[in-house]
């Protein structure tokens, strides 16, 4: 779903000349992407090494936080440029 809206806004933005709202957009994806794939290969690891998922456990929370603030923030500013 996040893949359609980053890559939604990205098409309307390049449609429209707005090309920073444009890498911002994709930029969003991949960063949601990273921390999706971090998730992945951080949940085995955790079983196998519960010591060292307990370190990486909150590091990983405060970054996909910070993503999906990020992504919000895109939303709010595909709005206001994109609504004009």
């Amino acid at each position: 779903m996040v893949f359609h809206i980053c890559n939604g806004i990205a098409e309307l933005a390049e449609s429209k000349g707005l090309d920073n709202l444009q890498t911002i957009a994709l930029n969003r994806w991949k960063y949601y992407l990273y921390v999706a794939i971090t998730t992945v290969v951080y949940q085995p690891l955790a079983l196998m090494l519960p010591q060292l998922a307990i370190v990486l456990f909150i590091p990983l929370v405060i970054v996909a936080f910070i993503v999906f603030v990020l992504i919000l923030g895109l939303i709010k500013q595909a709005e206001n440029l994109l609504a004009a």
